[in-house]
Formats: structure tokens, C-alpha cells, sequence
């Protein structure tokens, strides 16, 4: 499933944060994906995931999963990525990203 940041098209002038962000997405694997489910339930799950350049996120989850489920009703999502070795009291990286969320197919995946 693609989650679809698009942070460039909403901000122009944030493009200068993509190179940080890229940084961030690029040192990690595991990410925390936040859905909601039909009812307003929230339902969060540890997944790996991939990036592209352009702030895309990619996870690998099969559509019958509890938040593949979610997704498929309410496409929108939030991410969070972040490396739990990070010392206390030292300078925190993360990233959070938030937006719709689908399942993608064909060459979206050979990408």
C-alpha cells in the first residue's frame, strides 16, 4: 500500500525539508501506522516499510489485516518513523506523515 505524503504540493516553500525528511525515511525500516476503523476506533501496527524521493511510503500488508481493512473504508493514515536507539536528552529525529493511503498495483510497484 502506497501512503501519499505530498508535502510538495501542499507547501512549495517546505520543499527545502524533503532532503531531511528523505534522511530520516532512508535510515529506517519499521515505521508505526495509525488507522481509524468504521466505528472511530483508532488501531495502530508496526510495519516495515519503503520510501521513495518524493516522501511516499510503502508498506507491505495484506488487504485482510485489521488496518489493511481500515484503510480499504477510511484511506487516510498517520506514519510515524524514528529510530528508539536515540539517546535520552540527546537531539530527537523523527518524521510524522499523514495522508490517503491506497493499494497499488503494477508500475507504481516496480518503482
Amino acid at each position: 500500500m502506497r501512503i501519499q505524503s505530498g508535502i510538495i504540493e501542499q507547501s512549495p516553500e517546505l520543499a527545502h525539508i524533503q532532503e531531511s525528511l528523505n534522511g530520516i525515511l532512508n535510515e529506517n525500516v519499521l515505521c508505526t501506522i495509525a488507522t481509524v476503523n468504521r466505528d472511530g476506533l483508532p488501531h495502530a501496527k508496526t510495519a516495515y516499510f519503503a520510501a521513495d524521493d518524493d516522501l511516499n511510503a510503502y508498506i507491505l500488508t495484506p488487504p485482510k489485516t485489521r488496518h489493511g481493512q481500515n484503510i480499504d473504508q477510511n484511506h487516510y493514515v498517520a506514519m510515524t518513523v524514528f529510530d528508539s536507539r536515540q539517546e535520552w536528552g540527546s537531539p530527537h529525529r523523527g518524521a510524522q506523515l499523514f495522508g490517503p493511503c491506497h493499494q497499488s498495483y503494477g508500475q507504481e510497484l516496480e518503482q
